[in-house]
């Protein structure tokens, strides 16, 4: 038992680590929880960083064509903008992308006359002439102006067809009545359309801040430079371009939506459509120009204004802000609030840029990243959990291994060493001649017999139990009489039944047919079962063999009246080397193996053993096999 001492500390610390299993996997579900929760976190701060970015990029664009046409003084004829507007559109061409703008147009606000109403006429610029050509009311572009109220400022126009940049005058002649305080010159009425009073930069000489807050708010319409787009060149070219290069095997569609009428006007492929959209995982306003006020205040307010689209970018849906608390001084006003308002769209552009997974959301995505790294690291759990099974049985088995293997030894040992002590002794009083009479030698010869046969039974079980561990012990089936091999096991165990004073009763039915068998194998079947029924009985000393057909099988019995198995003990008599206290103590010779051997033999055959036994009042062994 030294062996089984020693590997018993390390069945514990598998059996230790198997329970620690179900913890590592809660665990680890935990961690991949808290995993997946900064992959959303870190997804999000992708997705919303790469929208600003690609929405800067075109802004800047954007940008650059209001920088490329300062038209900053308004003019009373349109033609005396054609001179300006001509380098303008040279240096353009020169340094700008010119397959961007399609043309050039002014809008010019005409005041009323005595037979006329306040109008405005469009104009188109003849670059090759450099001058303007008039328009009709038919030939107008549809992209020019819509009926909705705009502050004065540069946008872009409905579906990303061009830019509008109002042009104002450097000098404000007469201010417009009613909101130019009559107590401090240059500053207006407090309240006067929901305004706080600002300052006239230059009083009411060159424009400053005041006057032109004082025109964007009066009544007065400034005429208008628009930048027409190509928008061919900008939908399928530029826009991709752009696109691509900040969602480019990201994992992300990305689609630019007009707002007014949620039409998609360029996304990363065409078949997607705007309820893809509609919950976005991110949105950001594209097209936002900031205000480039002439006078000093220009350049501060366009800084302001260009952080105001990033200010308000959200994860969630844009269209449902309230646009009114990024606006405190005209909150009182009566113009229309929200990011879908005019005045918003004035403001951060009239199209949007939204951006979706491919998987759906964010939320699927990053649900499909914790069910991948919950199936892997389950897999390597259950790997770890299967490996410490299979050591887990494999150190059971070497123990149980190690325990038989001391059985065999100490029995073994035993079952020799006996009747080799007997033909010692008997073969040390025929030398010395202490044996002189026939009668003697006899009595002499016989038991040197006994323990002869003893040792050859033994040598025989322990040899095919050797074959049945190494799986060299096969069965040849052949067609066989159960009466005539029953008959045989009693002839050959004739004298060792007679010896120990024995009784056979047979109870074989005629009618059972011829049953293929292995012979040899059946017979070691029938032997081990008679050996048994005689060592363990008491003083009734009679066997009774039956067998009888049951359907496809055969039902074949050994029963003994002797001193029966406890209930405990009759689920471990078929383990090799194993035999009971009381048969230990009472010096029962075996070595725990017959009833192991018949096991196997039987299983070999296709059948099995079951046994019945009454503590006290024998035991039966009954043993079923296929006839066929």
């Amino acid at each position: 038992m030294p062996q089984s001492r020693i590997k018993s500390p390390l069945l514990w610390m598998i059996v230790i680590l198997l329970a620690i299993v179900p913890l590592l996997a809660w665990l680890q579900w935990r961690w991949i929880g808290e995993i997946s929760d900064r992959e959303a976190q870190r997804l999000r701060m992708n997705v919303r960083t790469a929208s600003i970015y690609a929405a800067s990029n075109f802004n800047q664009h954007v940008l650059a064509l209001q920088r490329a046409f300062p038209m900053n003084d308004m003019a009373d004829n349109v033609q005396d903008y054609a001179p300006t507007l001509a380098e303008l559109w040279k240096a353009w061409k020169q340094d700008g992308d010119t397959l961007l703008v399609e043309g050039l147009y002014i809008v010019k606000s005409k005041k009323a006359g005595k037979n006329e109403a306040a109008h405005s006429a469009t104009y188109r610029f003849d670059a090759d002439r450099e001058a303007f050509q008039p328009m009709n009311t038919n030939e107008t572009p549809t992209l020019f102006f819509e009926n909705t109220p705009r502050i004065p400022i540069s946008r872009i126009t409905s579906g990303l067809q061009a830019l509008a940049v109002p042009i104002f005058p450097t000098r404000l002649q007469t201010p417009p009545s009613g909101i130019i305080s009559e107590e401090i010159p240059g500053m207006l009425k407090s309240g006067a359309h929901g305004l706080s009073p600002p300052q006239f930069g230059g009083g009411m000489g060159e424009m400053g801040s005041g006057a032109m807050m004082a025109i964007m708010f009066s009544g007065i319409k400034p005429d208008v430079l628009i930048v027409r787009f190509d928008t061919n060149y900008l939908r399928k070219t530029l826009l991709p371009e752009i696109m691509n290069t900040h969602f480019q095997k990201s994992g992300y569609h990305w689609a630019i939506i007009n707002r007014q009428d949620r039409t998609v006007l360029c996304s990363s492929e065409e078949s997607l459509h705007t309820e893809m959209f509609a919950k976005a995982d991110f949105s950001v306003p594209m097209g936002f120009v900031p205000p480039r006020a002439p006078g000093p205040m220009g350049k501060a307010l366009a800084s302001v204004f260009a952080r105001l689209p990033i200010a308000i970018a959200t994860e969630q849906d844009t269209n449902t802000m309230d646009f009114s608390s990024l606006l405190p001084s005209i909150r009182q006003g009566n113009l229309p609030l929200g990011l879908d308002s005019a005045l918003a769209q004035s403001l951060l552009g009239v199209v949007e840029l939204r951006v979706v997974a491919a998987a759906g959301s964010v939320e699927q995505e990053v649900a499909a990243f914790r069910q991948r790294n919950l199936l892997v690291s389950g897999g390597i759990l259950l790997i770890l959990a299967v490996g410490l099974v299979v050591v887990l049985l494999a150190v059971m088995r070497s123990e149980r291994l190690a325990e038989q293997q001391m059985r065999f030894v100490a029995g073994v040992s035993h079952e020799i060493r006996t009747p080799i002590a007997v033909l010692q002794s008997a073969g040390e009083n025929l030398a010395d001649g202490i044996v002189k009479t026939p009668e003697q030698a006899q009595r002499y010869g016989m038991v040197m017999k006994r323990e002869i046969t003893r040792l050859l039974e033994m040598t025989e079980k322990t040899l095919s139990f050797a074959g049945i561990q190494a799986g060299k012990r096969t069965i040849n089936r052949q067609p066989s009489s159960i009466q005539t091999l029953v008959d045989e096991a009693l002839l050959r165990n004739a004298d060792f039944l007679q010896g120990e004073g024995f009784t056979v009763r047979t109870q074989i039915e005629s009618d059972i047919p011829t049953v293929l068998l292995d012979v040899r194998a059946f017979q070691s079947v029938l032997d081990n079962l008679i050996t048994n029924a005689v060592k363990y009985s008491t003083e009734r000393r009679e066997i009774v063999i039956s067998a009888q057909k049951q359907g496809q099988m055969l039902l074949l019995s050994v029963e003994d009246f002797g001193r029966g198995i406890t209930s405990k003990n009759q689920k471990h008599i078929f383990e090799p080397f194993f035999r009971t206290r009381d048969v230990i103590d009472a010096q029962i010779h075996g070595a725990g193996l017959g009833l192991a051997i018949v096991q196997h033999l039987v299983k070999q055959h296709g059948g099995y053993v079951s046994v019945e036994s009454e503590l006290g009042r024998g035991t039966t062994f009954f043993v079923t096999i296929p006839m066929t």
